[in-house]
């Protein structure tokens, strides 16, 4: 129901456009709410935009994935 961490498995774009570490950091130990957002509780990239908005539809779809298992009696 939390995020514990974001692993980037693929990125075809300039390394250079690639999220920081320290930005993908805003996520950990964060839930699924009307606040998981970019100008919410995560602050944009500057320059960023499409990446950022990229990243945290990515997050929210697996939370939104992960209570859809967890409610069906799936989870731990």
């Amino acid at each position: 129901g939390r995020v514990m961490r974001i692993d980037v498995t693929a990125f075809l774009e300039p390394q250079e456009f690639r999220a920081p570490e320290p930005w993908l950091g805003q996520y950990r130990g964060r839930a699924l709410d009307d606040d998981l957002g970019i100008n919410r509780a995560i602050r944009p990239i500057a320059g960023g935009t499409l990446t950022a908005r990229a990243a945290n539809s990515a997050v929210r779809r697996v939370l939104a994935i992960d209570a859809i298992i967890r409610s069906a009696g799936g989870g731990q």
